[in-house]
């Protein structure tokens, strides 16, 4: 295994990409491909620079009698926390509540409105007594679902910026469980899209039997917002958890 090819390893191992290594090197990232190619050979500073960025000694790094497997996993970067398999469950975890605390909390400031649309021609009495309270306390209750998401992604602020390395079996996990969300991912999208197409119907439908009834009448603007505010949920919560794993990656089509 030749230098060009440890290189790639290494950096791949702790989950950069070219431009990310070229950064914390001080280089370009044509530096980069040409050291992968092997179009080019790094200086001895610049290997230097790489054994204490990676973790290995000079000699694993520049031996060609050894393999893959001889290699040390990779260790922090100075400020930069190692996220072990055990970590990134954790971390999966917690993101999935935040999801779904986002999600709940952006989905009821939408529908919050519902029961006043709904006794809005019906009776006066009603709205103030019914639909305005009820319309805070789903907005006041969301604030207190965004306030308790701050508060759980506070200790993974640090996925937020990309500022980690994954231990090698903590990256393969997070690829494969990102293939396996994202069925649910396109269910989700495709579903909230069909409910957003479909929220006009209720107020359609309700508007042609209403035969001059408020209350029929004011039902179908009131569940086209449920029906809009499950779709956002769905959005939010797949969304959310998308994010989660891209940020694990890395990746930057986030």
């Amino acid at each position: 295994m030749n230098l060009s090819e440890k290189i790639m390893l290494l950096r791949k191992r702790q989950n950069w990409s070219q431009e990310e290594l070229a950064e914390r090197m001080g280089v370009s990232r044509q530096s980069v491909s040409k050291w992968e190619s092997g179009a080019s050979v790094p200086e001895l500073e610049r290997v230097a620079q790489m054994c204490a960025l990676f973790g290995v000694t000079a000699d694993a790094l520049i031996r060609d009698d050894l393999v893959p497997g001889d290699l040390p996993e990779p260790t922090a970067v100075p400020g930069h926390p190692l996220m072990t398999l055990e970590d990134v469950y954790a971390c999966v975890s917690n993101h999935q509540t935040v999801a779904r605390k986002m999600a709940l909390g952006v989905a009821a400031c939408v529908a919050s409105p519902a029961l006043v649309v709904l006794f809005s021609d019906v009776s006066g009495k009603l709205t103030d007594v019914i639909g305005l309270p009820a319309m805070f306390l789903m907005i006041a209750w969301a604030v207190w679902q965004f306030i308790n998401t701050g508060t759980l992604t506070s200790r993974y602020r640090f996925v937020e910026k990309r500022q980690f390395s994954l231990a090698a079996d903590a990256l393969e996990w997070v690829r494969e469980a990102r293939e396996q969300f994202r069925p649910a991912l396109i269910r989700d999208i495709a579903l909230g899209v069909a409910l957003c197409i479909l929220s006009p119907m209720p107020t359609i439908l309700l508007d042609a039997f209403a035969y001059d009834s408020p209350l029929l009448e004011c039902a179908g603007p009131a569940l086209l917002l449920v029906l809009v505010a499950w779709a956002v949920f769905l959005f939010v919560r797949s969304v959310t958890m998308l994010n989660c794993y891209q940020r694990l990656l890395k990746d930057k089509d986030v």
